[in-house]
């Protein structure tokens, strides 16, 4: 009898955080999006990593309200790596430049490290994530489409058009997003994947 009354009062727990895991799940889809959408326009890019960074916020919030925050090894790590990569940077020729190149990567990992380690409790929650991030990829593959000439399809540089990603960059992000499309597709069947 004393399980069932656990499993109930975690089910209660689960559906009083549905709507923070629902804003937490849009900010971090706009932060997957609009960091590659956007990745010329530095105030914009930085307006999507201040939503994911607010989606973050708002879970760990929810977490600590229900005494259920946790800070993991990972999100330690980044941290200190955070701390050590700034260190390095005031050693360079220039330290506004040095620091600026990767602060804003730095952050969004941060950021994305702590949200997903407060998010994540059941393997429903980590497929959720994998299908925010190949909705962002499709989203971002779309825009690539849509806004690129079709002269410049054949290209060395398709992906750079909307953005101004590198192609390297705008490749890995489409790869990811077909190798998680693979998985739900081929593993999971579901068949709209692929």
């Amino acid at each position: 009898m004393l399980p069932l009354f656990k499993r109930r009062e975690n089910a209660i727990i689960t559906e009083g955080n549905k709507l923070v895991e629902t804003i937490y799940e849009i900010c971090t889809f706009l932060l997957f999006s609009g960091y590659f959408l956007f990745y010329d326009n530095r105030a914009l890019q930085l307006t999507f990593v201040c939503i994911g960074l607010g989606g973050a916020l708002l879970i760990c919030l929810s977490k600590a309200y229900q005494s259920k925050l946790k800070l993991p090894l990972n999100t330690i790590w980044y941290f200190l790596f955070f701390i050590l990569a700034e260190m390095s940077a005031l050693w360079a020729h220039s330290p506004e430049d040095a620091t600026s190149s990767y602060l804003r990567l730095m952050l969004i990992l941060l950021v994305i490290s702590l949200g997903i380690s407060q998010y994540v409790e059941t393997t429903k929650q980590a497929e959720n994530l994998l299908k925010i991030f190949v909705f962002s990829s499709f989203v971002i593959a779309l825009a690539q489409l849509a806004f690129t000439p079709i002269s410049d399809w054949t290209g060395s540089f398709f992906g750079s058009e909307v953005g101004g990603n590198n192609p390297n960059t705008f490749g890995y992000v489409v790869a990811i997003g077909a190798i998680i499309s693979f998985y739900f597709g081929y593993l999971k069947g579901k068949a709209l994947y692929y």
